[in-house]
């Protein structure tokens, strides 16, 4: 188990510790809404650091938006959590690979696509859009 002081000092943030036991599922894409069209959402590129995280909260906490963002450790991997709070849901963003989850108990709707799309894009991630005339959600 790494040490809370290894954490930071690997990511570059000054975080708390709180221990978790969501079950986590990746994800793989998002949906969203173009000109009444419907667009496909898929990370193309990782970020290489935590830099870009590291700038978007300190310019959140500036500017007096309510976060929570924290180290967590859950189904073997060490993770940090980012959650604002007028979001149901947290992103979990893995250390190690930079690969996002999220809890298995929550559907991405709308809402939710909305949140992790904006805190993708601005901790750093490649977002590719892809529009699709004709996609229901049996389809996604």
């Amino acid at each position: 188990m790494a040490s809370i002081p290894e954490l930071r000092r690997k990511t570059g943030l000054n975080l708390e510790f709180i221990p978790s036991r969501a079950k986590l599922k990746p994800i793989t894409h998002l949906t969203g809404k173009s000109q009444n069209k419907t667009v496909l959402i898929y990370i193309s590129e990782y970020p290489k650091d935590f830099k870009k995280l590291s700038h978007w909260l300190k310019y959140l906490k500036k500017r007096g938006y309510d976060f929570t963002a924290y180290f967590t450790y859950t189904e073997n991997r060490y993770l940090i959590a980012v959650r604002r709070i007028d979001s149901p849901c947290c992103l979990y963003i893995d250390i190690e690979t930079k690969e996002p989850f999220i809890s298995r108990r929550y559907r991405i709707n709308s809402k939710i696509s909305t949140f992790l799309r904006y805190t993708l894009y601005y901790t750093g991630y490649r977002l590719k859009y892809k529009r699709k005339n004709n996609i229901t959600n049996q389809n996604i």
